[in-house]
């Protein structure tokens, strides 16, 4: 019989595990390739490539819930405020591309990037105050968290 900590580290490891098979399957289909791995972060991942031009990375995880809350902000926001969703992207965009955007070199995740352009939003600028409203305000995201809106 294991212990809760046994248990935890047993299916982090049958989480690795499956990443790396579902990778090396992707990868051998020739449809993908691979770009990085993540497997000291918090939540697992795998970053691959599709082949072809224009192609986007795509990031692969087991059981992890980050990305559905980042996408059901990102909807909400646009949802809100098509201007919120744009700034939102933009934001992420240039902190990858000044390299500031990466957790296993201590930098903030694209998801925090997400949270701090949604916080400048709803606390907004002084002459022209908020843009977005506080979370409980986020039909989508507060239903992911398990909490009512009273939104239809």
């Amino acid at each position: 019989r294991g212990t809760k900590a046994s248990l935890s580290l047993d299916e982090r490891q049958l989480q690795k595990s499956a990443l790396r098979a579902f990778t090396d399957r992707l990868v051998a289909s020739g449809d993908f390739k691979f770009r990085r791995s993540a497997f000291s972060a918090d939540e697992p991942k795998v970053t691959l490539l599709p082949t072809g031009e224009g192609a986007v990375p795509i990031d692969l995880a087991m059981n992890s819930a980050t990305p559905l809350h980042n996408a059901a902000l990102l909807v909400e926001c646009g949802r809100l405020d098509p201007r919120a969703q744009a700034l939102a992207l933009f934001v992420r965009r240039w902190a990858k591309d000044r390299g500031i955007c990466h957790i296993a070199k201590g930098h903030l995740s694209p998801y925090a990037w997400t949270l701090l352009t949604i916080y400048f939003l709803q606390v907004g600028l002084e002459e022209e105050g908020p843009i977005l409203p506080a979370f409980k305000g986020f039909a989508v995201s507060s239903s992911l968290a398990g909490k009512a809106t009273g939104h239809a």
